[in-house]
């Protein structure tokens, strides 16, 4: 199989994109204590801290870019793909269990790389539909896997979650889809000080939520437990947003929308890769078979792209 430099070095990007992202699904374990809007905010504001002063000490790169028409652009992407997604998936877990959540969340490679194939000269679905297909088997047997575990919500509202996890994967394939139409229309802005725009503006909308979240549920009082909150917001700052994020923005220019769809499911292999560590235990016969799926339709997503193979 013969790639070009551009697309290997954006499918490792992704790869690594991936592993930190899955990071995110050990938070909520990690800090059971709290509800999950309080992760929310604190990840964001963490984000948002460790940016501000990265965006300074690039400010005279950046402030040419600091419009009002790109600032909005910036806090309309970083709502989509960041706060009003992850407070969506978090109450749609809530409501409806983590089963029904994850498949319906698990189509977002489906719409993304839908959206994607509208683009002239883009790859086309009759060449794309054997790896989304199998990507939406594999999170169809994580999905029944968990079904037969019996993981199911905390508060049960199934249609109300359902209406919440279709939001969520609405909100995210938004960010998707207009983070790589505008970073591909703007080659003057780097992918690196974009993230730092959008790190400073998500940490604002991460205090905006601050207060909502702070009178969401019952909190803790132990001081053990609140500094354990603020290593694990610090850690996703860092690893799963501030890092993760400026090399999806270079996944982005690199990749055509109808293989950057298939790349988000490397995000849920490492989340499953993480899970057994933290449970310590191996796969069993859905999980692993989950896992040999996405692998396979990765690589069939891949296939599709090679040159002179694409616009077959």
């Amino acid at each position: 199989m013969t790639l070009t430099k551009t697309t290997t070095l954006g499918i490792a990007l992704a790869v690594i994109t991936g592993a930190l992202w899955g990071l995110v699904f050990l938070a909520p374990a990690l800090a059971s204590a709290f509800p999950p809007s309080i992760l929310v905010a604190g990840r964001y504001i963490a984000y948002g801290l460790l940016a501000a002063p990265l965006l300074l000490f690039r400010f005279k790169n950046i402030l040419p870019h600091l419009t009002l028409r790109n600032l909005a652009i910036a806090f309309g992407l970083s709502i989509a793909g960041n706060t009003l997604y992850f407070l969506l998936l978090a109450n749609a877990i809530l409501m409806a269990g983590v089963p029904l959540s994850t498949l319906i969340i698990g189509f977002i490679p489906v719409t993304v790389a839908l959206v994607g194939s509208f683009r002239e000269g883009a790859v086309s679905l009759r060449q794309l539909w054997p790896a989304l297909a199998l990507g939406c088997v594999a999170i169809a047997c994580i999905t029944i896997d968990a079904l037969l575990k019996g993981e199911t919500a905390v508060a049960y509202a199934p249609v109300t979650g359902l209406i919440l996890a279709i939001a969520a994967l609405i909100s995210w394939t938004i960010f998707a889809v207009g983070n790589s139409f505008y970073l591909n229309s703007r080659t003057d802005m780097s992918a690196q000080d974009w993230n730092l725009i959008l790190g400073v503006v998500t940490g604002v909308q991460g205090l905006m939520i601050l207060p909502f979240a702070l009178h969401a549920g019952v909190l803790p009082s132990e001081a053990e437990v609140w500094i354990n909150l603020l290593l694990v917001c610090a850690a996703l700052a860092l690893f799963a947003s501030l890092i993760a994020n400026a090399l999806w923005n270079h996944v982005t220019r690199l990749l055509p929308l109808t293989l950057i769809g298939p790349m988000v499911l490397f995000e849920t292999l490492f989340a499953l890769l993480y899970g057994f560590l933290w449970e310590q235990r191996f796969p069993n016969t859905l999980e692993m078979a989950a896992i040999i799926l996405m692998l396979i339709s990765v690589a069939l997503s891949v296939l599709a792209h090679r040159p002179g193979k694409a616009h077959a």
